[in-house]
């Protein structure tokens, strides 16, 4: 099951500590808890921004959105040849 939170602080998801905040932060631990967010709970009426480990985003104020972490391990080859995978 995916983590829904609300008013969340981003301080620790964020390389500069600023404590801004977001209205929603959802975290994805596997494809299916994403593709159960995304469908089911996911209302377009907000912004969505996907945010990785915080290390290129600079926040200067709160976000009045969604903030989508995936939190999804590993590699999966969906295909191989000689030259490339």
């Amino acid at each position: 099951m995916f983590e829904l939170k609300e008013n969340f602080s981003l301080k620790n998801h964020n390389t500069f500590g600023l404590n801004a905040k977001t209205r929603y932060f959802v975290a994805c631990n596997s494809e299916d808890e994403l593709i159960e967010f995304l469908n089911l709970h996911y209302k377009k009426e907000l912004p969505l921004m996907i945010l990785g480990g915080g290390s290129n985003v600079l926040f200067t104020k709160d976000f009045d959105g969604v903030i989508l972490h995936p939190k999804i391990k590993g590699i999966e080859i969906l295909s191989e040849t000689d030259e490339e995978i």
